[in-house]
């Protein structure tokens, strides 16, 4: 067997190995075309898991900062968004009331960002 095709068959099978992923619903939106703060209200939110997706262009966040129930702030998330892929926030214990996004699209001038909550249940691969 080459090895290409070793590599192949392992990741297969790796694949079909993994039991289970969670869940996704999309809880929201933000336009991050102008490079403005923006702010997503939570207060619904229960869990402690979200996933932030970008479409349109990559995108940069300086800052994702999580506002809680007791006024207390804290950073979540700095860094890239590739266009595409879901990146996956863990939350800090506690009521998460609002997420403040400072992003901006890496190129051109449009880029929107989809909030993403674990919704508790999982779906079979493989």
């Amino acid at each position: 067997m080459k090895p290409t095709t070793a590599i192949l068959a392992t990741l297969l099978l790796s694949a079909a190995a993994v039991p289970a992923f969670a869940a996704w619903d999309r809880i929201g939106s933000l336009d991050v075309s102008g490079g403005k703060t923006q702010s997503f209200d939570m207060t619904n939110f229960k869990g402690n898991v979200i996933g932030l997706t970008a479409r349109e262009s990559d995108v940069t966040c300086e800052r994702v900062m999580a506002t809680f129930a007791d006024g207390d702030m804290r950073p979540i998330f700095k860094g890239k968004l590739p266009k595409g892929l879901s990146v996956r926030v863990d939350l800090p214990p506690g009521a998460v009331q609002r997420l403040e996004l400072d992003c901006h699209p890496m190129k051109g001038s449009q880029a929107t960002v989809d909030l993403a909550a674990d919704n508790g249940t999982t779906n079979q691969h493989g």
